[in-house]
């Protein structure tokens, strides 16, 4: 999608665009971010009486729901176009994701879950890994916008995907 043509939907000037986000990849950043506002941190997920595959699990239900929802598809998808046409291999690295990684990377950091988790791990791949479990389907739509999935359908397969996570990582000697 072209910025004329959103800026159009918007009812602004390109230029305000450009001013306002510094171009479309700034106009995806603060889409993203206002989304993810939404989200529950993990701190507020945590409660003792959970364990670590219940507070991911609830985390990324909430993660995958965001990523599922239609606006940010589409916006996502025009996105990934738009970096395609440009040669622009950026498309991961913009503040709301590294937001949602460093939630994850505090949450893995903790005494309590770094303990049970391999040794030899580098914490600062987990939350890449832990997303590309939980969510790469819906993070990378290829040609088209992703079919809207059933609460039913999620609350079946983000548990099994958490688990084949949490297989990857746990220490099952300790």
């Amino acid at each position: 999608m072209s910025l004329q043509r959103i800026a159009s939907h918007a009812g602004v000037a390109v230029r305000t665009i450009y001013t306002t986000f510094g171009g479309k990849a700034g106009l995806f950043e603060a889409v993203l971010c206002t989304g993810q506002d939404r989200l529950s941190s993990l701190e507020t997920l945590l409660d003792p009486a959970l364990g670590m595959e219940d507070v991911l699990t609830s985390y990324a239900l909430q993660y995958v729901r965001f990523l599922g929802a239609l606006p940010f598809a589409r916006l996502h998808l025009a996105f990934a176009e738009w970096a395609d046409d440009q040669g622009d291999e950026r498309t991961a690295q913009v503040t709301g994701t590294n937001a949602v990684h460093a939630q994850l990377l505090q949450y893995f950091s903790r005494d309590s879950v770094r303990q049970r988790l391999f040794a030899e791990l580098p914490l600062a791949l987990l939350p890449r890994h832990f997303l590309a479990c939980v969510a790469a389907d819906a993070l990378w739509p290829s040609v088209a916008l992703p079919r809207p999935v059933s609460e039913t359908v999620l609350r079946a397969e983000v548990p099994v995907k958490v688990n084949l996570f949490l297989r990857s990582v746990i220490d099952h000697a300790i």
